[in-house]
């Protein structure tokens, strides 16, 4: 059966073919003009080279930058020393061993002024929760983009990169409960000493003078 549909199929495509042949030879008279054929003794202009992908720019060279996260959450800070033509390729100096790495865009974030939620750095705030549900107080030392933050932390003095979701920022007021106010904390008397903007109070209550970390829901106005 596949032999019979291939001969058929070959014969069917000749005869048109050879149709189309015949009813396109033109009438007699009426043949168009054909372009002459080019001098070879013309030169032939080069053609020009694409022109290569602009650099995306967002990285340059002398930004302060934050390279990571590698093996075991790493980060590294450093300083761009160069940037490939394409934008793809960053070399950074880092700071901890002075030595210069070339590394992927991908993996390097440019050092900010601020950050979202207006973050900046010197503010107060509060990271976590971490295993266990800990939190801890700190202060940002650096800011960069995609929402990473260099935190100095109150509990060891040592520095951290959290992301956005991990810290919030003190404020003075979130939903009519402010810094000093006197509450009931989770049933307890007590007085709000520092307010964060993911809606959690650090309270001190007054029946052991303990500091507790709270949520608003957990706040009564006295």
């Amino acid at each position: 059966m596949k032999t019979v549909l291939l001969v058929l199929t070959l014969f069917f495509g000749f005869s048109t073919f050879s149709l189309a042949e015949i009813q396109d030879l033109p009438t007699p008279g009426d043949e168009l003009p054909q372009p002459l054929p080019p001098d070879p003794g013309d030169p032939v202009p080069p053609q020009q080279p694409p022109a290569p992908t602009p650099a995306p720019g967002r990285i340059k060279i002398g930004d302060f930058v934050l390279s990571g996260p590698f093996k075991s959450g790493q980060y590294f800070m450093g300083m761009v020393v160069d940037v490939s033509k394409d934008g793809r390729v960053i070399t950074v100096r880092d700071d901890d061993d002075q030595q210069i790495y070339k590394r992927e865009a991908r993996y390097i974030s440019r050092k900010m002024e601020k950050g979202p939620r207006n973050i900046w750095p010197g503010d107060r705030v509060l990271t976590g929760p971490f295993k266990n549900q800990q939190y801890s107080q700190g202060t940002v030392r650096a800011v960069y983009e995609r929402g990473l933050f260099i935190v100095i932390e109150d509990t060891d003095g040592r520095s951290y990169v959290r992301n956005e979701p991990l810290v919030a920022k003190r404020i003075d007021c979130f939903k009519g409960f402010c810094s000093e106010y006197e509450v009931l904390s989770a049933g307890n008397p007590g007085i709000i000493r520092s307010v964060f903007d993911s809606g959690k109070f650090i309270v001190m209550e007054y029946r052991d003078r303990k500091l507790y970390l709270r949520n608003y829901s957990q706040l009564r106005k006295r």
